[in-house]
């Protein structure tokens, strides 16, 4: 698996460094949470129907950093957009529902480290009738990692899942 191999010749621990640069290493447990959401308006493609769609909809996203006394930093962080809606140029509409989270727990000096980050997209096409086919898009990623102690990758499972109904 291409995660795994890039975990163990140490370029997902490098990548996370700079991440670590922006958080403050205080002497007590401080946490701090930022809310922001922004207007998007973007194109995808619909790989069910390989038609070209134009999205706008709001983006939410949510940061929670925690430095603990035990010498770990926990990181959360959400990105939602819900019923964002669309249109082909052909005149087909869709909305679409896009959510990632991610959960990360690692130690000041990198290691160990544990995340595990989610991903969910979806396409419904509206006012479907019955000789629209399977147009509506779903995709569906988890990606795993935990890195022990000596900064060896002991768990790296990834699912992926694409379905058009």
């Amino acid at each position: 698996m291409d995660l795994l191999r890039q975990v163990r010749r140490g370029r997902l621990t490098r990548a996370l460094v700079p991440l670590l640069a922006l958080v403050a290493f205080p002497t007590g447990a401080t946490a701090a949470t930022t809310s922001s959401t922004t207007n998007v308006s973007y194109t995808a493609n619909n790989p069910c129907t390989g038609e070209a769609v134009m999205f706008e909809g709001k983006m939410h996203q949510t940061v929670g950093t925690n430095v603990n006394l035990n010498g770990t930093i926990t990181i959360s962080h959400t990105l939602d957009m819900t019923q964002a809606t669309g249109a082909t140029v052909t005149g087909v509409k869709y909305t679409t529902t896009e959510s990632d989270t991610q959960h990360m727990v690692i130690d000041f000096d990198v290691a160990p480290l544990v995340t595990t980050a989610y991903h969910r997209l979806r396409y419904t096409r509206q006012g479907e009738s019955a000789m629209s086919g399977n147009d509506d898009f779903l995709m569906y990623a988890r990606v795993h990692v935990t890195i022990n102690a000596n900064g060896d990758a002991t768990a790296a499972p990834a699912d992926f899942d694409i379905v058009c109904s």
